[in-house]
């Protein structure tokens, strides 16, 4: 399972959450405006301008996590439920957790874009 901690994130917070799992991968990077647009295609201009502000502001860290299939569901509602939601940004979240394997993969690959 790929994770993306986005910049405004208590990371020593996150890594306490994601500690009982194998981390098999981890990956800091400053994600930029194309990468944003390419990632948050689905949103409207106007958060999208915010969204690429907001990335641009800090870097993001990308963990692989590894887990069984059959745990997937299970550990994706455990930190869904964990995130913290902005209250002055809607939109935002502190984690960004992949809807299931398939697309956990397609989203490691491009975080490393």
């Amino acid at each position: 399972m790929f994770i993306i901690i986005k910049p405004d994130a208590d990371v020593r917070q996150w890594l306490g959450y994601i500690s009982y799992y194998k981390i098999t991968e981890v990956y800091t990077l400053q994600k930029d405006e194309a990468w944003v647009r390419e990632h948050y295609s689905h949103l409207p201009e106007d958060v999208m301008l915010r969204n690429i502000e907001f990335f641009e502001s800090d870097v993001c860290i990308g963990i692989n996590l590894s887990i069984p299939s059959w745990q997937f569901t299970t550990v994706r509602g455990l930190l869904r439920s964990l995130r913290v939601i902005d209250p002055e940004h809607l939109e935002r979240n502190q984690i960004h957790v992949p809807d299931s394997p398939d697309t956990s993969e397609k989203e490691r690959l491009l975080f490393l874009r």
